[in-house]
């Protein structure tokens, strides 16, 4: 299995419960009007954004693919933030991802966007996969990671260019020949 196709099904997972009243074909549906509206700047602090985005080229880094920030998806995220999430949930969130940078310039002398990306890879590592108290940085790297796989999936690009999904489904033709084997 390739890292991007476990970072999908674990993404999935993780965004599941973001949106577990919704059908897939709603999920699909928020995600490309998220999409559609997802600009640059708003509800997050310059600090905040640059953090995410850092986070979100660790989690998905260019390589033959685009990464996380060459999809928008830190303005899908920030968006995701505004239109989906609770007062209490975005106040979690962000004092979980407050800690985590702390908690880099406590330990490597950097905030979390200043490290080299072995050592935000290193930083990751210690919090990936580990389980956190709400407003953690383990709860809100793994709320994170959620929001970053479940954007990066269902942009358009990715859609197009990486998954090879056709995003509009051709015509429907109900006279197509028919063979049995």
């Amino acid at each position: 299995m390739q890292r991007r196709e476990l970072l999908a099904a674990l993404g999935a997972g993780a965004a599941a419960s973001l949106l577990a009243p919704l059908t897939a074909d709603q999920r699909l549906a928020v995600a490309r009007n998220l999409h559609a509206q997802a600009k640059p700047g708003g509800f997050l602090s310059g600090a905040q954004r640059e953090l995410i985005v850092r986070i979100a080229d660790t989690i998905l880094p260019r390589t033959a693919t685009p990464s996380a920030s060459d999809v928008q998806v830190p303005a899908f995220i920030e968006r995701l933030l505004t239109d989906w999430q609770t007062e209490a949930e975005r106040s979690e969130l962000l004092a979980g991802l407050a800690a985590f940078d702390q908690r880099c310039e406590a330990s490597r002398g950097s905030r979390f966007a200043s490290l080299t990306p072995q050592a935000q890879t290193a930083a990751i590592a210690e919090v990936d996969g580990k389980q956190g108290k709400k407003g953690s940085p383990e709860a809100a790297y793994a709320t994170l990671k959620g929001m970053v796989v479940y954007g990066y999936f269902t942009s358009e690009r990715v859609m197009k260019e990486v998954l090879k999904v056709r995003v509009i489904p051709g015509r429907f033709d109900g006279c197509a020949p028919f063979a049995t084997h």
